[in-house]
Protein backbone atom coordinates (compact mmCIF):
# COMPACT_ATOMS: atom_id res chain seq x y z
CA UNK A 1 0.00 0.00 0.00
CA UNK A 2 1.51 3.25 -0.58
CA UNK A 3 -0.02 6.76 0.13
CA UNK A 4 0.38 9.83 -1.78
CA UNK A 5 -0.40 13.90 -1.13
CA UNK A 6 -1.86 15.24 -4.00
CA UNK A 7 -4.08 18.14 -4.64
CA UNK A 8 -5.53 18.21 -0.90
CA UNK A 9 -5.87 14.62 -0.84
CA UNK A 10 -4.34 11.88 0.87
CA UNK A 11 -5.03 8.79 -1.99
CA UNK A 12 -4.48 5.35 -0.84
CA UNK A 13 -2.53 3.28 -3.77
CA UNK A 14 -2.96 -1.14 -3.75
CA UNK A 15 -0.41 -2.49 -5.89
CA UNK A 16 -2.44 -5.40 -8.48
CA UNK A 17 -0.67 -8.51 -9.11
CA UNK A 18 0.67 -8.55 -12.59
CA UNK A 19 -1.14 -10.70 -15.08
CA UNK A 20 1.04 -12.98 -17.38
CA UNK A 21 3.62 -10.73 -19.43
CA UNK A 22 2.43 -7.22 -17.71
CA UNK A 23 3.52 -5.69 -14.76
CA UNK A 24 1.91 -5.32 -11.73
CA UNK A 25 -0.10 -1.73 -11.38
CA UNK A 26 -1.43 0.32 -8.89
CA UNK A 27 -4.94 1.54 -8.24
CA UNK A 28 -6.55 3.77 -6.29
CA UNK A 29 -8.20 2.67 -3.28
CA UNK A 30 -9.90 5.23 -1.36
CA UNK A 31 -8.99 9.14 -0.68
CA UNK A 32 -9.39 11.55 1.71
CA UNK A 33 -8.68 15.35 2.77
CA UNK A 34 -4.72 15.72 3.87
CA UNK A 35 -5.56 17.71 7.09
CA UNK A 36 -7.38 14.47 8.46
CA UNK A 37 -4.36 13.37 11.21
CA UNK A 38 -6.06 10.32 11.62
CA UNK A 39 -7.34 7.28 9.65
CA UNK A 40 -11.31 8.51 9.19
CA UNK A 41 -14.31 5.58 9.46
CA UNK A 42 -14.61 5.07 5.07
CA UNK A 43 -10.98 4.44 4.26
CA UNK A 44 -10.77 2.34 7.42
CA UNK A 45 -13.93 0.22 6.02
CA UNK A 46 -12.12 0.02 2.56
CA UNK A 47 -8.48 -1.24 3.43
CA UNK A 48 -7.39 -4.49 5.15
CA UNK A 49 -6.08 -4.28 9.05
CA UNK A 50 -2.73 -4.56 7.65
CA UNK A 51 -2.68 -1.80 5.32
CA UNK A 52 -4.36 0.39 8.12
CA UNK A 53 -1.67 0.04 10.17
CA UNK A 54 0.48 1.31 7.79
CA UNK A 55 -2.07 3.91 6.95
CA UNK A 56 -1.83 5.26 10.73
CA UNK A 57 1.76 5.16 10.88
CA UNK A 58 2.05 7.07 7.55
CA UNK A 59 -0.11 9.79 9.28
CA UNK A 60 2.48 9.89 12.47
CA UNK A 61 5.61 9.87 10.58
CA UNK A 62 3.97 12.64 8.31
CA UNK A 63 2.42 14.41 11.84
CA UNK A 64 6.01 14.55 13.32
CA UNK A 65 7.70 15.99 10.30
CA UNK A 66 5.33 18.62 10.47
CA UNK A 67 6.07 19.24 13.82
CA UNK A 68 9.90 19.02 13.20
CA UNK A 69 9.69 21.87 10.38
CA UNK A 70 7.60 24.17 13.07
CA UNK A 71 10.79 23.30 15.78
CA UNK A 72 13.63 23.63 13.34
CA UNK A 73 14.91 25.28 10.02
CA UNK A 74 14.20 23.85 6.88
CA UNK A 75 17.98 23.18 6.18
CA UNK A 76 18.45 21.53 9.39
CA UNK A 77 15.43 19.06 9.04
CA UNK A 78 16.29 18.17 5.91
CA UNK A 79 19.89 17.44 6.92
CA UNK A 80 18.70 15.04 9.38
CA UNK A 81 16.26 13.49 7.03
CA UNK A 82 18.54 12.88 3.89
CA UNK A 83 19.66 9.54 5.28
CA UNK A 84 16.44 7.69 5.78
CA UNK A 85 15.14 9.65 2.00
CA UNK A 86 18.74 7.80 0.91
CA UNK A 87 17.79 4.30 2.66
CA UNK A 88 13.99 4.83 0.76
CA UNK A 89 15.70 5.19 -2.46
CA UNK A 90 17.44 1.94 -1.79
CA UNK A 91 14.52 0.14 -1.20
CA UNK A 92 12.85 1.42 -3.79
CA UNK A 93 15.93 0.57 -6.12
CA UNK A 94 16.02 -3.22 -5.24
CA UNK A 95 11.83 -3.24 -5.86
CA UNK A 96 12.13 -1.98 -9.53
CA UNK A 97 13.45 -3.25 -12.83
CA UNK A 98 14.27 0.14 -14.21
CA UNK A 99 13.66 3.82 -13.93
CA UNK A 100 11.62 5.33 -16.60
CA UNK A 101 10.77 9.37 -17.11
CA UNK A 102 7.61 9.29 -14.89
CA UNK A 103 9.73 7.42 -12.16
Amino acid sequence: MDFVNDNGKIICLRETPAQEGNSSRQIVVVSFDELVTSVPPHVASTLSSEEIIQLELWLKERENLKNKLQEDTMEKTVLETLPAFFQEALYALDEIDEIDVHL
